[in-house]
């Protein structure tokens, strides 16, 4: 899915207060009211599910978990609820 689009479902699935900007060449920062969040995208497309296959892995990242997991919708969408739910007490 393209991020612009995951976007758009994260504005609806979870709070319209979320958005995601570029913030490197291979990176994107996603956004609550404007503050960041601590979560971090591919910059341009973001797999449905855990992508074992997926072997771009940007420089400061070890390890197959870590290459995967921040390109997987379920997982973020996970996180970004948690993390929210936190912001919101």
């Amino acid at each position: 899915m393209y991020i612009k689009d995951f976007e758009r479902e994260l504005q609806k699935d979870i709070s319209e207060h979320l958005t995601i900007k570029q913030t490197a060449e291979d990176i994107a920062g996603i956004y609550f009211k404007g503050k960041y969040t601590g979560v971090s995208t591919a910059p341009r497309y973001v797999f449905d599910n855990v992508n074992m296959q997926y072997t771009d892995n940007p420089p400061w990242w070890t390890g197959q978990r870590e290459r995967v997991i921040y390109r997987s919708k379920p997982l973020l969408k996970r996180l970004l609820r948690a993390k929210i739910k936190f912001i919101i007490k």
